[in-house]
């Protein structure tokens, strides 16, 4: 399994390098920060699950053991992930 860790650290900075110049100063991204608070839109979140599949190997949505529906913060993301075993592991 991929270590929280690791996850957390991954996740938090393709946010970070998504949203790019479009990060408000003022907001800390944090595992309570919703996705649409730190100003995530849908086509940013389909960005953010296509590098983390990069990232990581698999993508927690594909195989139904997570609803993207029911991802509403940083921490919501960072459970699905690390639960999830990359293809190598």
């Amino acid at each position: 399994m991929l270590t929280v860790s690791r996850v957390t650290t991954d996740i938090m900075t393709t946010i970070t390098d998504i949203l790019g110049d479009g990060l408000d100063d003022d907001i800390e991204i944090t595992e309570d920060s919703a996705l649409t608070d730190i100003g995530l839109n849908s086509l940013m979140l389909a960005r953010l699950i296509v590098n983390l599949e990069q990232d990581f190997g698999r993508d927690p949505f594909s195989d139904g053991s997570h609803a993207i529906v029911d991802i509403h913060t940083v921490g919501d993301l960072i459970a699905a992930y690390a639960e999830v075993k990359p293809h190598d592991a």
